[in-house]
């Protein structure tokens, strides 16, 4: 635990907390978030920036800053030598570099990257996209930054840290080895907190480089040195942080825990979890309204800014010169680099330029950090002649009183909710590679879509991507995932449907759903399995796998996947399972799940689920399932595009109070969640990196899908008396770095909860368990018992004559496959593309009630409970096809019959799909 604190009096901040990042100038960062904010001092496409390919060659090719960074691999120079090229426009001469090289024009950035590597000059000229930072992006918009704070030292990376907490780097303008062994002598802010009563912690994920300080490594600082993982979040949670607190990084990028420094060339994204991870623990701390969060970066790495490095009046710390040739007096700073300053006493928007004061030339700095800790604690003496010189921020404080609105239409309903406000508009063009075609703004319109978005493989890659599926070789590194494709896939897809696509539910149009957010959890970082179609998504709810497929597979669904479940794990161990269906079930996709061991373990809906619910009956593990099919008397209730959500709601709502008023409900965790996005649009980037292939089988031919990546963000509720109302889940803890929550969620969990002996898959294993969401000591007394009444949004009937969904394909398939119709092309195929939804739904319904009927005729024959009913209806007659192949089955039926019904001993499985 960290050390009790002391607070300050004139202030309201008694907590200041540093996290700072490596090698990103202001503009290659936050350059192009002037199209948010026009107080920033940043770029716009209509003012454009360059650079020259050679700087004293006016005629050379000019370079324009852009905002394409995405990964930049090798790094750009950031010595002192190659800083002053980048601000003075021409090369240090290594013999005699000049003393006074006149004004820093920022002119030669392009020349020194192209000098270092060819080419290299687009990666140092470019910035990046607010929507490519989301949480940067979410904080500008909040919060405050400064676009006038830059590097103490126009230098690398380590003399910049040094002046953080000493104002000082020693006379080091890179990294000195004799100070590094020993430590560096200078005393820090570490020190005169300490001194005058205050607390310090040090929150490391690596290991931390707050060591460089010789004094840092006495014996009587030991404990100020803290495990993130293990004490950050705890600290925040007990309200047990200190007066100051840094939070070190992980500098080295390794496969389970990659490096989330910002240091090219690795991943800004695992900076930006970081970032968000560490905001949103303080965020919900008891001490957030006396806590300051400064962002910054200790250099820029050698990226483009066009900001002039100041070179007049900056003083020396401690009159100690750097090393020769150029023997540096410390007398200008470095590049200029982002900075954040996070508080409830923020106005959001905020916008720090220069400082004022304390000397008419001072500037915000990396001294300004030591400079403005003294004055909100009182210290009493400087450390150097640099922190009595650099502007102090603590003018950014200008609330009288916390903001209480600090961070979905959801969103509006709870500000934790990474969703949308009207205040920060999403949008797509109609045309992703041209920013001037027709802006689709998303909008709270949502009631009622028909015909059905496109959602298979090829328009998800578009959605996700921005470009169109290459169906002759799709790239298979298609880049970031900027999610701008979604009006673009509608409108090519059917004119008109990116309106449909472009637009969300108000809270009050789903009254069942608005009631759980406010009551109970929901996830905002929940993602499909597969950038895919329905069925190989809910296949990965119980089995952490589509086996392969990326759509339907005619074969397997005959057939039966035949992976592993949830469900047979279960009753390994001894626990119940039940799967209580309205419709034939999709979980007989699951070739396993057809045994007559498990045939007891399908209840109709309407018959049992009440009962089971009112005589505390439910088994360990339930799935409840809808009906598929919109039919005038019983309409679909699955909210699958042209459904009518208002029957989704009205069976959440019926569900939940049947749980409700069980005599189980202080044991229940009641999960909702969605197969897939539908094609409808979500603004967070889908993940990309480190998702584990399941099983090593590949997707079908042209792409060969590597199941590498996941699909797009889906609603997911978790409901349960153990859980505190309005919680928010985002990103997971583990067990890998970049694990998620998707829908071997489900399985992991499960697992966890149950303690069952094996994962199904590399795919549960890897994904984030959300037991987490269980908070209380005890089950709430005040959940409500009912829900409100739905609002019916469809003005129309259902149409009983409408063509088939994908789905509803794969269901007829899967019958054809129970019934013993699966040898008949020319019927399945008329099945599906021919016959209208009335139509087969009463096939599908016929089938399964055909494959129950003989399958409970061969249990009560005293067939082998591992044993699968697989029929072939010849002329009315049954026989049983072993299970060897599909061929082999249309040879056995055209063998003498000598039995009209099944044969006594059945078989449990067909071969396996290659």
């Amino acid at each position: 635990m960290a050390e009790t604190k002391k607070g300050s009096e004139s202030y309201p901040i008694k907590t200041i907390v540093v996290l700072v990042q490596e090698n990103r100038s202001f503009d290659h960062t936050l350059g192009w978030f002037k199209e948010l904010n026009r107080e920033i001092d940043g770029v716009m496409k209509s003012d454009q920036k360059f650079n020259p390919g050679f700087s004293s060659d006016l005629n050379s090719h000019n370079v324009v800053f852009g905002d394409q960074s995405q990964y930049v691999d090798p790094n750009p120079g950031h010595s002192i030598r190659d800083i002053y090229e980048q601000v003075f426009g021409k090369p240090w001469d290594s013999g005699h570099p000049d003393p006074n090289p006149g004004p820093a024009t920022m002119s030669g950035f392009a020349q020194n990257a192209e000098r270092k590597m060819k080419g290299m000059s687009s990666a140092v000229m470019n910035g990046f996209k607010p929507d490519a930072l989301p949480v940067y992006k979410e904080l500008v918009q909040n919060f405050a930054i400064c676009d006038r704070w830059f590097a103490s030292v126009p230098g690398a990376t380590q003399p910049n840290r040094l002046f953080i907490h000493s104002a000082t780097s020693h006379g080091t303008t890179n990294n000195e080895r004799k100070l590094l062994i020993e430590g560096f002598p200078q005393k820090t802010i570490f020190e005169s907190l300490d001194e005058a009563g205050f607390t310090f912690g040090i929150y490391y994920q690596c290991f931390p480089t707050t060591l460089f300080y010789r004094n840092l490594r006495k014996l009587k600082y030991l404990t100020r040195f803290h495990d993130y993982g293990l004490q950050f979040k705890k600290d925040c949670k007990e309200g047990n942080l200190p007066n100051y607190v840094v939070v070190e990084q992980r500098w080295y990028d390794l496969l389970l825990n990659p490096a989330n420094d910002d240091h090219p060339s690795h991943d800004v994204s695992e900076g930006q979890k970081l970032v968000k991870e560490v905001y949103e623990a303080l965020r919900s701390s008891p001490q957030w309204n006396e806590i300051l969060f400064i962002v910054t970066y200790d250099e820029h790495g050698g990226f483009y800014d066009h900001v002039p490095t100041p070179l007049d009046g900056v003083p020396n710390p401690d009159g100690i010169l750097g090393p020769p040739p150029y023997n540096f007096e410390f007398n200008r700073l470095g590049v200029r680099v982002p900075t954040f300053f996070i508080s409830p006493w923020i106005e959001p928007g905020t916008v720090l330029h220069g400082s004022n004061g304390p000397y008419l030339m001072s500037q915000y700095e990396h001294s300004s950090i030591p400079a403005t800790v003294k004055k909100i604690f009182k210290l009493k003496d400087f450390l150097t002649k640099r922190d009595s010189w650099a502007g102090t921020f603590e003018s950014v404080i200008t609330r009288n009183s916390p903001r209480q609105d600090c961070p979905g239409w959801f969103k509006e309903l709870n500000r934790e909710i990474d969703g949308v406000t009207k205040s920060d508009p999403k949008s797509n063009t109609v045309s992703s590679s041209d920013t001037n075609s027709l802006r689709v703004v998303f909008g709270d319109q949502s009631q009622y879509v028909n015909p059905d978005p496109g959602h298979s493989i090829q328009d998800i890659y578009e959605q996700v991507f921005g470009k169109p599926w290459d169906s002759g070789k799709p790239d298979p590194n298609p880049g970031h995932p900027n999610m701008s494709g979604f009006a673009q896939n509608a409108e090519r897809n059917k004119k008109g449907m990116s309106s449909a696509v472009m637009n969300g539910f108000k809270p009050n149009a789903l009254p069942v759903y608005k009631e759980l957010v406010q009551n109970f959890a929901i996830c905002d970082r929940w993602f499909a399995s597969v950038p895919a179609s329905t069925q190989p998504n809910r296949l990965y709810v119980h089995s952490a796998t589509s086996h392969g497929a990326t759509s339907n597979d005619k074969k397997l669904l005959l057939e039966g996947f035949p992976q592993k479940t949830i469900f047979e794990s279960l009753d390994e161990a001894g626990f119940s399972f039940g799967i209580y269906y309205q419709f034939p079930p999709s979980t007989l996709f699951y070739r396993n799940l057809r045994k007559l061991k498990y045939l007891t373990h399908f209840h109709q809906y309407g018959i049992q689920f009440k009962k089971d619910c009112k005589e505390g009956k439910l088994p360990n593990y339930v799935v409840v399932e809808q009906r598929w099919f919109d039919l005038l008397s019983t309409p679909a209730n699955d909210d699958h595009p042209s459904h009518d959500v208002s029957e989704g709601q009205k069976l959440v709502k019926e569900v939940y109070e049947a749980l409700r008023s069980s005599p189980q409900w202080n044991e229940i965790l009641f999960i909702i969640t969605y197969d897939e996005h539908g094609g409808f649009y979500d603004h967070v980037p889908t993940p990309v990196d480190g998702v584990p292939n399941p099983d090593g089988i590949l997707g079908p031919p042209p792409y060969n899908f590597e199941f590498n990546r996941l699909g797009v963000r889906v609603p997911t509720f978790f409901i349960s008396p153990w859980i505190e109302p309005g919680t928010v889940l985002h990103g997971p803890n583990g067990p890998y770095p970049r694990s998620q929550y998707e829908h071997s969620s489900i399985p992991a969990t499960v697992k966890t909860i149950f303690k069952l002996k094996d994962f199904l898959s590399k795919r549960d294993s890897w994904a984030g368990t959300f037991e987490s969401v269980i908070t209380r000591d005890s089950p709430r007394q005040d959940c409500p018992e009912t829900l409100s009444t739905p609002i019916k949004l469809r003005g129309t009937m259902a149409k009983e004559n409408a063509q088939l969904s994908e789905f509803q394909e794969d269901l007829v398939i899967m019958a054809a496959g129970l019934k013993g119709d699966y040898k008949n092309e020319e019927l399945i195929h008329k099945l599906c593309k021919e016959t209208c939804v009335a139509d087969a739904s009463k096939y599908v319904t016929n089938a399964f009630e055909k494959f129950l009927e003989e399958s409970r005729k061969a249990r009560d024959r005293g067939c082998d409970e591992n044993d699968i009913v697989y029929c072939v209806d010849d002329d009315d007659d049954h026989v049983v096809i072993p299970p060897q192949s599909h061929s082999e089955a249309s040879n056995a039926a055209a063998q003498p019959k000598t039995q009209t019904s099944f044969f006594n001993k059945l078989f449990s499985c067909f071969i396996r799909h290659d």
